[in-house]
């Protein structure tokens, strides 16, 4: 059996009452709509709801979006929802992400922004921080926040206030200096706040180490082998 409608016409569906129902139309773009004109919940239903089977979208050599105009919400109606497959080579992306709920990762994650949690469920192990080696001056900013930074003796670090280079407050730095020569600095600036023990700003020579960490706006605490 073969339908085919002509002038860009809807198909419209009626109830037994003759209440218009829904309707499926095609726009001049090309965009195929499928609208519920009326009843209680107006909901689009893909499938049945005892019968399991997949949805494709789309063909398997060029993306497509999917838009959720006013916003909303995916769920699994209970159930445990995967973004990507369990095997082979899928890569996720999330943008903007706000979770309010736990989170399991079995791949690798990749984060360009910031994540906050309330706390983390691991041994850790896996878990690497960047390093950095410094050949010329160089400022405590957002770019070396959480890093291992390996010095030279006769380098400064500029601590900044958070007008000048903004930092997360809770940032942390560790600093190593392998060079023979000199003393790294920690030199602060206007309107930061550096607490550190005798006011001891340098490094104390070749293999010595310090940690910083910003505490509040424009507070921040100095440790280490300094003098």
């Amino acid at each position: 059996m073969k339908f085919k409608v002509l002038n860009d016409e809807p198909v419209q569906f009626y109830n037994a009452s003759g209440d218009l129902m829904g309707t499926i139309s095609v726009s001049g773009s090309g965009d195929m709509i499928i609208q519920p004109n009326s009843g209680s919940s107006r909901n689009i239903i893909l499938g049945r709801s005892d019968t399991v089977g997949d949805v494709e979208i789309g063909i398997p050599s060029t993306p497509v979006d999917l838009t959720l105009l006013g916003g909303g919400t995916i769920s699994s109606n209970g159930n445990t929802l995967n973004i990507g497959a369990t095997a082979g080579t899928d890569t996720v992306n999330l943008f903007n992400v706000t979770y309010s709920q736990s989170l399991y990762v079995t791949g690798s994650v990749n984060i360009t922004g910031s994540v906050y949690a309330d706390y983390f469920v691991g041994s850790g192990d896996g878990l690497t921080r960047s390093t950095n080696t410094h050949i010329t001056d160089f400022t405590a900013s957002q770019v070396y926040k959480g890093s291992y930074n390996i010095v030279g003796g006769n380098l400064t670090c500029s601590i900044l206030s958070n007008a000048t280079t903004a930092v997360d407050t809770g940032a942390e730095y560790d600093f190593f200096q392998t060079s023979s020569v000199g003393n790294m600095l920690f030199e602060s600036g206007s309107g930061v706040t550096l607490y550190v023990k005798n006011d001891n700003l340098n490094l104390a020579g070749q293999y010595s180490g310090a940690s910083l960490k910003k505490v509040a706006t424009n507070t921040w605490h100095l440790i280490g082998d300094l003098t």
